[in-house]
């Protein structure tokens, strides 16, 4: 049979085109139609005959891995340790392709399960484990290389990213069958099976049409629809660095404040400003004693107390709460200067001031309760009137950037690194604004996880809330301008699709973003420029399964996987006369 000359390739060569073809595909390159291609030439390899050696798979392990070095060489640039971070995180996650291609080959030969089936659910099987294990880690999802295409990403309403994903591998495979198929023709060797077209056809055709009809969203039907809010993200170009500078921290402040100042001058009927993750903290953390406060025993451990009394600690707990509320009181007023109005009688004008907007704002805060000291990164809501209405504190913690695994037993890798451990926030929070408008708010890299980004949704309704608006405050500096920040946006906008809902980022350095319920990427800023976006988002009424049942289908799908995966019967071979399906 006449071969097409792609697969010809020693096995070695095919498998690190198919790498570099997906590495491609991903920012910053961002060529997606190659994602299909990558997939149709990983698929000689499932269908082969033979079985793999353990040096081929050693061979998929490598290649796996260069492409998650040069997918995440991003995390290299926050500060020194997390080379070691970059280096680790890269070798687990190059383990997931050759497990994907052991466990469909299972499926496939010895379960004699259609590789139409097997090669989508194992793949997704594996990225919902990636997605779990370790805390998680979803970025850099198959899927994600399509998000630039709203169409291709409504099916994740439903199916969520995972979903996307195994409609790549199904077109993959179809574009597999299709360069086989063209090349029986041309060999006059065809001995094609037709129904073997119709499942995938059928699955990307039906992929496409949703996308078509459903990507528009509900307010662009509805003429009389208004938007929920004017929002300005508010973005400097204050690069992060790990060792701490007060006099840094303060020109970042200020170039935050004056940046607000003169977007509000140009926007008055903003309703709301979001300041990105920890940027208004500035050398000032909030510090919030609970009733029966002790000094805390870590400071005490620590030598830092320097024999402070109760009484001390509650005076430095006022003194940073007022310091707090002046700089907030001068970023609202701030941005919201006196204005000349026409009195009634058109004679003399009034001076008469805009109403202060709400302000959200990325701060430490140190909690004391008892004397246990937790440190939160936290999302501090000031309402119009000018007083702290409530506040979230970040729930999902960054591995070697926020802790450190067993550093608890072995406190002196904090003292290495010259770290403090931050703590864990305990429920989530929904910002009511009144008129209807409810925030739910996540900190940093929390909306990478599919997941989380829909349990923060359940949980307030189930708190009795509903919130209209996701928002987001990052500070992405640590990663200068690099792909890592792709990612990361890559992530929020499959969080819209999937809880149909508009999501406002606020991100120092870039990519801040308004992206509605659809996906669409209304706004996103330049990465290391100093720039504010104003965004009017609408409600998005839409439901889908994804906000109804989350993932447990595919942890169903996973499951079945692998338990055959397991099952102790012996490798056969396919029964077909060459490693093609045609």
């Amino acid at each position: 049979m006449n071969t097409p000359l792609i697969y010809t390739l020693p096995f070695r060569a095919q498998i690190a085109l198919a790498c570099l073809l997906l590495w491609c595909a991903f920012p910053p390159l961002s060529i997606w139609p190659l994602a299909f291609m990558s997939i149709a030439l990983f698929l000689p390899t499932i269908l082969r005959k033979e079985k793999l050696s353990a040096k081929e798979y050693r061979w998929l392990w490598c290649c796996s891995s260069l492409l998650w070095l040069a997918l995440l060489q991003g995390i290299r640039l926050a500060y020194w340790p997390l080379y070691g971070g970059w280096l680790a995180l890269s070798l687990y996650c190059g383990v997931y392709l050759p497990l994907w291609v052991g466990t469909c080959r299972k499926l496939v030969h010895t379960w004699k399960i259609p590789w139409q089936i097997a090669a989508p659910c194992t793949w997704v099987a594996w990225e919902l484990f990636r997605g779990y294990f370790i805390t998680g880690f979803s970025a850099c999802l198959l899927g994600h290389t399509v998000v630039d295409q709203p169409i291709l990403i409504q099916i994740a309403a439903h199916l969520g990213g995972y979903g996307v994903s195994a409609m790549i591998v199904i077109a993959g495979g179809l574009l597999y069958q299709v360069i086989h198929a063209v090349y029986a023709f041309r060999g006059k060797a065809a001995r094609l099976n037709g129904y073997e077209f119709v499942f995938p056809i059928a699955c990307v055709a039906a992929w496409i049409f949703y996308g078509i009809v459903s990507v528009q969203t509900p307010h662009e039907k509805d003429s009389s629809a208004k938007p929920l809010l004017t929002a300005a993200l508010i973005q400097e170009n204050s690069p992060t660095l790990f060792e701490a500078n007060p006099e840094r921290n303060a020109r970042s402040w200020q170039s935050y404040l004056e940046l607000t100042t003169k977007t509000l001058l140009a926007n008055p009927k903003v309703d709301l400003v979001i300041w990105p993750e920890s940027v208004f903290t500035a050398d000032n953390p909030l510090l919030d004693l609970e009733p029966g406060f002790e000094v805390p025993s870590v400071w005490a451990r620590e030598g830092a107390s320097n024999g402070m009394t109760k009484e001390q600690l509650a005076e430095l707990s006022q003194e940073l709460r007022e310091q707090f509320n002046m700089k907030a009181d001068i970023a609202q007023r701030g941005a919201a200067p006196k204005r000349p109005a026409t009195s009634e009688s058109g004679s003399e004008p009034d001076q008469k001031p805009l109403k202060l907007p709400h302000l959200i704002v990325g701060n430490d805060l140190l909690r004391v309760r008892g004397d246990q000291m937790a440190r939160l990164n936290a999302a501090v809501w000031i309402d119009r009137d000018g007083k702290r209405a409530g506040y979230y504190a970040k729930r999902h913690l960054v591995m070697f950037g926020e802790y450190i695994p067993l550093g608890d037993l072995f406190p002196i890798f904090y003292s290495i690194i010259g770290m403090a451990p931050a703590s864990s926030g305990e429920l989530c929070q929904t910002f009511d604004l009144g008129d209807g408008v409810q925030l739910a708010p996540t900190i940093c890299f929390e909306n990478v996880l599919p997941h989380l980004n829909r349990r923060s949704i359940v949980e307030s309704i189930a708190q009795g809330n509903n919130p209209s608006i996701m928002i987001n405050l990052t500070n992405d500096g640590w990663f200068r301008g690099s792909s890592i920040l792709d990612h990361h946006l890559a992530c929020a906008t499959f969080a819209c699709v999937e809880n149909r809902r508009p999501l406002l980022i606020a991100a120092n350095t870039g990519l801040s973003a308004w992206i509605d319920g659809s996906g669409r990427q209304i706004a996103v800023s330049k990465r290391l420029t100093a720039e504010s976006i104003i965004a009017t988002p609408y409600r998005d009424s839409r439901s889908g399964l994804w906000q109804q049942c989350g993932d447990w289908t595919w942890w169903v799908v996973a499951i079945i996987c692998w338990s055959l995966w397991l099952w102790r019967k012996q490798l056969e071979p396919l029964d077909c006369g060459d490693s093609s399906p045609l």
